[in-house]
């Protein structure tokens, strides 16, 4: 099974937006990250590193959050933007993901918890 490539499309849950996920090929595993730009412009977005083991139909992942600054588009932890955002912004810094490997290679997000 092989899925690197690009994706991009809409997230919705406690907040809302456009995800972009872009996964390379590295040999014995795939790496690359993904993207949330959130639809309110009052809140950072978020970027995380992707690592997954090949032949597997199931992963988790255990990532740390890191923040998008709006200025470069480095991806940085959110302390060092913190001051461009408004004080009751609460940001979480990881996050425990559960992917599954769908029919015609899609992949589904779930158990989706932010620490």
């Amino acid at each position: 099974m092989q899925f690197n490539g690009q994706w991009i499309g809409q997230y919705s849950g406690s907040n809302a937006g456009t995800i972009v996920i872009e996964i390379d090929d590295m040999g014995s595993e795939y790496e690359g990250y993904a993207r949330t730009y959130d639809g309110n412009p009052e809140l950072p977005n978020s970027h995380v590193y992707i690592s997954i083991p090949k032949n597997t139909e199931n992963f988790i992942i255990n990532a740390p959050i890191l923040s998008i600054d709006p200025r470069t588009g480095n991806a940085i932890p959110y302390q060092q933007i913190k001051e461009l955002y408004n004080d009751n912004v609460i940001y979480p810094t990881s996050a425990k993901i559960t992917f599954q490997l769908t029919e015609c290679n899609l992949i589904k997000a779930t158990d989706n918890a932010l620490v």
